[in-house]
């Protein structure tokens, strides 16, 4: 295997693309999977991911095959995956030890590589390209203020750039693609969304509160998005105080009720859609609703997408998100 350079591919080549299950991190990796498709449109793209997000990346025309590796078992993907390759080109940008491992299972000697893999003696990593492109790879930190500095081949920060960048993608960066569908329930004017994957995302439920209860005393209907309660429970954070809000009068609870498809199409039908830094709001940047996402200070950079009507909150630096006030956010949604 080799680093791939920007090399030309050949018209028939076959493409891996492995991404992390998180939401965010699928929806984040749609520009580049726009980019690949129109770079080489008659190569044979293969999609590798995750169970949690099979419901958008199953709907996906740009791919010509999809294989569960993450929340599958091992030894069949394994077996698969080795059926299914060598590949030409493997593009991975999952750091998990098992996404580095099912990489190098993809590979010939001759394969083209992008992201963590393992080299040939399966022993370590093996190491980026000697360019800057490479560089940025071992960058430790893309929150960095003037990484567009170090990195003149970027024109911002945001990951969903950086991605198509790495894999020499050339232009400006498509918007993110999901699927959409009709919701199968009625839909409210604001979704908010208030559950993530960490403790240091969560703002307050008393703020949440207060919000919630300043919105319907607005007269604005009010549901809360996200997974069922069980799967948010194991999963993420913040299911508790959806359980207390999800009580007020008048916010209606839409946890499980819609397939992801519709989860995206009553984000698209809202008039205004409150979130923490989640996969939700990812989502809901796909589209064009009025969208304010409360952010850790700096890590805007990175994950705000530059979706046209996103307003992103933070709070001072040092200062955690409980740090945002009500009055910010709703300053930001305009009402």
């Amino acid at each position: 295997m080799k680093r791939f350079k920007g090399e030309q591919l050949k018209p028939s080549a076959r493409i891996a693309l492995l991404t992390g299950e998180a939401l965010g991190n699928y929806v984040v990796a749609t520009p580049l999977c726009q980019m690949l498709r129109a770079a080489h449109p008659q190569a044979q793209l293969h999609y590798f991911g995750g169970e949690r997000t099979r419901e958008l990346w199953e709907r996906e025309a740009l791919f010509d095959a999809k294989t569960a590796f993450l929340g599958s078992d091992p030894r069949r993907t394994a077996h698969a995956a080795m059926e299914k390759g060598p590949f030409d080109l493997v593009v991975n940008l999952e750091n998990s030890e098992w996404a580095r491992c099912l990489s190098s299972l993809l590979c010939s000697d001759e394969t083209l590589v992008v992201g963590p893999i393992l080299n040939s003696q399966g022993r370590e990593g093996l190491n980026p390209q000697r360019d800057l492109r490479g560089a940025l790879w071992r960058d430790p930190d893309w929150m960095a203020e003037d990484l567009i500095h170090w990195y003149p081949f970027l024109d911002s920060s945001f990951i969903g750039e950086i991605f198509c960048r790495l894999c020499y993608c050339d232009g400006p960066i498509p918007r993110y693609r999901v699927p959409c569908e009709t919701p199968a329930a009625p839909v409210p004017r604001v979704l908010v969304s208030m559950a993530a994957s960490a403790d240091a995302k969560l703002w307050p439920l008393e703020k949440w509160t207060i919000l919630l209860r300043e919105l319907v005393e607005k007269g604005f209907t009010v549901g809360i998005i996200g997974a069922r309660h069980e799967v948010q429970r194991q999963v993420w954070r913040g299911s508790e105080m959806e359980d207390v809000l999800a009580r007020i009068g008048n916010v209606v609870d839409l946890r499980g009720v819609l397939s992801l498809p519709q989860v995206v199409g009553a984000l698209q039908s809202a008039d205004l859609v409150v979130s923490i830094d989640n996969g939700i709001l990812h989502l809901a940047a796909a589209g064009d609703t009025k969208c304010v996402g409360l952010y850790r200070h700096g890590y805007d950079r990175l994950w705000a997408p530059p979706a046209p009507k996103l307003k992103v909150v933070t709070p001072e630096a040092k200062r955690h998100v409980s740090a945002i006030t009500v009055s910010t956010v709703l300053d930001a949604a305009e009402l």
